[in-house]
């Protein structure tokens, strides 16, 4: 065996540590019965904020990947024939 091998996982061994803990992991104020205090309504709040900021940002990756897919298409209905491609459809519909 290698010293590599014999080498003891210490991250590993605090997490378990930290998990098995009954002081340290703890439960919140809904298991403990008390799910209108303001903890948990805070809680609450932060987490529909998140959700509503990670699936707005998204949801603008998807818009521009579908608009720079709509532009690629347009670029190849126009490439090599020497036409420039019409204002009209640039402004048209993200799809």
């Amino acid at each position: 065996m290698t010293s590599r091998d014999k080498q003891i996982h210490w991250p590993f061994i605090l997490i378990v540590a930290i998990t098995l803990s009954p002081t340290i992991s703890s439960a919140c104020a809904v298991c403990f019965g008390n799910a209108e205090s303001a903890m948990v309504q805070g809680t609450n709040i932060a987490i529909i904020t998140l959700l509503s900021v990670t699936g707005s940002v998204l949801g603008a990756i998807v818009a521009f990947a579908l608009r720079m897919k709509h532009r690629s298409k347009l670029l190849e209905r126009y490439k090599g024939n020497g036409q420039a491609i019409k204002s009209n459809e640039l402004k048209g519909s993200w799809f």
